[in-house]
């Protein structure tokens, strides 16, 4: 579930805690998984790309808020990240890993 700023601020002003804290959470929790995966994209170190990775597995965890890793960039990042290379073909995109093939079309 992706929030927008208004979202939030319209939850906030309901006055209740619960419903602010949830808000507040998955909005954060979004953001920082945003923030992470364009981190992620730049050349890093890797011991930096060792903790933003563990970061990204720990953020997953909550399903909730997958939002900022199922777009195709993020897939894209995170596949490199495995090992796995991903190639754009004329019918759809094809990941390739080890010895075999998976075609998305």
């Amino acid at each position: 579930m992706i929030m927008d700023l208004n979202s939030i601020i319209d939850q906030l002003e309901t006055g209740d805690q619960d419903v602010a804290l949830v808000a507040l959470q998955i909005y954060n929790k979004e953001r920082f998984g945003e923030l992470v995966l364009g981190f992620l994209s730049r050349e890093l170190q890797p011991s930096c790309q060792l903790a933003c990775v563990e970061t990204v597995r720990i953020l997953s965890r909550d399903k909730h808020c997958l939002g900022p890793f199922i777009s195709r960039l993020a897939m894209a990042t995170l596949a490199t990240y495995a090992g796995i290379d991903a190639a754009e073909t004329g019918q759809g995109r094809e990941f390739q890993c080890f010895a075999f093939t998976v075609s998305t079309t």
